[in-house]
């Protein structure tokens, strides 16, 4: 025959297994406990923080943390920009290879050009030339058109 404390202890089993809604508002009663004596407990909130700010250990470590944590922002940051400056760098690099390609270009066709020029100023000032001397001869050639 059973005693009375496991027939208590069976039928709290029993309870247990099968009601889920009794066990949901035990667990958030006994949180809402722990809470609560946490939070109006100043004795213990003094006590962690006096020794939060006492421990030179955990603030090196939270600054350091923090610090690291900043430089890694700045190197991102500044690595991007970097990035950045170097395409735009390339980019226009390219731009003015291609301008000083066109100009070199430019120049070579205006040489040819004004040689071309030349010669053909040459060349009139020689026929020129050539009919001042047949006039001073008497010498007109006739030129049929």
């Amino acid at each position: 025959m059973a005693t009375e404390g496991e027939d208590i202890k069976s039928h709290l089993f029993k309870l247990f297994s099968t009601d889920r809604d009794l066990i949901s508002k035990i667990a958030e009663a006994l949180s809402s406990t722990i809470v609560d004596l946490v939070i109006k407990s100043e004795e213990f909130i003094n006590v962690v923080t006096e020794k939060l700010v006492k421990d030179e250990n955990i603030i090196e470590s939270v600054v350091n943390k923090i610090g690291e944590s900043a430089k890694q922002e700045v190197y991102e940051s500044l690595s991007y920009d970097q990035k950045c400056l170097e395409d735009k760098y390339s980019e226009l690099n390219a731009k003015l290879e291609k301008l000083v390609a066109d100009l070199e270009k430019n120049r070579l066709k205006q040489i040819d050009e004004l040689d071309s020029i030349n010669q053909y100023g040459r060349r009139n000032c020689i026929l020129i030339a050539y009919m001042a001397l047949l006039k001073l001869r008497g010498k007109i050639p006739i030129i049929s058109l």
